[in-house]
């Protein structure tokens, strides 16, 4: 399957690599949405540090600046004496980014939380689901009041706070208030309101979803990929592979996998066309703007039209057509540093409960993730297909994230 697999085999074969933010973690990146509300709290103090001189990216010792994970930490000192240079035209996009991040409700409630020792931080797309549900289980309970004036005890905390956040807690949101309309019969009132309130709900989600997209695309796109890349890792290139890599980072960082065909699902920073949001197809039809699917789609309409596409651009579809006439006449799977929970299942299941489905390599970061990344598989395949890959010859094998490493340190 790797360099070391596929070195004396004459046949060629198929590769399709999965990359997940653990992979530009393992390679020192801080790309987690808690590092992007850390540089949001000290964001002041990199912008008053940027028409300082450089001494050059070679000049900063990143190495002593990393957390026990190896991924570079968001501090102060950092921020201040961040090496790289600036053309004008940047500087001016990240000098505008002080108001933005003043006037997102969005990113000042999820600094609100940061800062909250007591508050146990969640993945940034799972707590976005996690609101959008909660406030479902609120309309649904609401529905259910026999009087319209009847207090509302059963909204949980993490909504509360998100809605009081976002000034919501008023209008078609305050329940708590008898029916203006007695002609009207409660149910029909609370239909009418309940209405109201869900739009009102998606619309404020996707407007503050908007303005963190663009703030967190030019953190990736002027910040993160200026960093240099911290870890050495092992690339998969071989003569006889004809590697496919779906990337789910905003990053571009593929490229030190070896020459492959690609696609970015989720967008890259550098089209300016990044893709957060959530999966469900329990939610009501309101929440498609949402929707990751929907999204996805949205962007591939534009790119066709609006992006000139690199060569080794591949829709997963055309490259699984390619693997039909290639020896093997199947693919072997690797995934690294994705979780392959269920937020990307739109796309997972078409790579997992394909025919021409080969080998699966798993490489994860901890004991629980090993056993995650084997739960979420047969989630995606279900219990017979994964036992049927493990007759015989076992086609699914699991290693450490870190064999993928030379060695720690700057390139």
């Amino acid at each position: 399957m790797g360099k070391e697999e596929n070195v004396n085999n004459k046949k060629r074969s198929c590769n399709l690599i999965i990359i997940g933010n653990g992979f530009d973690l393992l390679i020192g990146l801080p790309t987690r949405f808690s590092n992007f509300i850390d540089f949001c709290m000290l964001y002041n103090k990199f912008v008053e540090c940027i028409d300082m001189p450089k001494h050059g990216v070679g000049t900063y010792d990143f190495n002593s600046k990393l957390d026990e994970d190896g991924v570079l930490i968001i501090s102060e000192d950092l921020l201040k004496n961040f090496p790289c240079t600036y053309g004008e035209n940047e500087k001016i996009i990240l000098k505008s980014l002080i108001n933005k991040i003043d006037n997102s409700k969005l990113i000042k409630h999820c600094i609100m939380l940061k800062k909250d020792k007591n508050y146990k931080w969640k993945d940034f797309e799972k707590y976005l689901l996690f609101l959008c549900e909660s406030f479902e289980e609120y309309i649904t309970n609401i529905s259910d009041l026999k009087e319209i004036n009847q207090n509302v005890n059963f909204i949980n905390t993490d909504l509360k706070m998100f809605i009081e956040a976002m000034g919501l807690n008023k209008g078609c949101f305050d329940f708590n208030v008898s029916n203006p309309y007695r002609k009207v019969d409660t149910s029909t009132f609370l239909r009418s309101s309940l209405s109201n309130s869900r739009m009102e709900f998606v619309n404020v989600i996707r407007k503050e979803l908007l303005e963190f997209n663009e703030i967190f695309n030019i953190y990736i796109k002027l910040f993160i990929c200026n960093i240099p890349i911290i870890h050495n890792i092992k690339s998969f290139e071989n003569d006889n592979s004809n590697n496919y890599i779906i990337n789910f980072n905003y990053t571009w960082n593929e490229q030190l996998l070896g020459p492959a065909k690609y696609n970015h699902p989720h967008g890259i920073t550098i089209d300016d066309n990044i893709i957060i949001g959530i999966d469900s197809d329990d939610l009501p039809i309101e929440y498609i703007c949402l929707q990751k699917k929907f999204l996805s789609i949205n962007n591939r309409i534009d790119s066709f039209f609006n992006i000139e596409k690199d060569k080794n651009y591949y829709d997963l579809e055309e490259w699984i057509g390619e693997c039909k006439h290639i020896d093997e006449n199947n693919y072997s799977v690797i995934v690294i540093g994705h979780s392959l929970n269920s937020i990307d299942d739109y796309i997972l299941k078409k790579i997992f409960n394909n025919p021409l489905l080969g080998q699966v390599l798993l490489y994860y970061h901890s004991e629980e993730s090993k056993i995650a990344l084997l739960s979420n598989i047969c989630r995606i395949m279900g219990y017979d297909k994964v036992e049927r890959m493990l007759i015989g010859f076992p086609h699914i094998v699991r290693r450490p994230i870190q064999d993928l490493l030379y060695n720690k340190g700057i390139i």
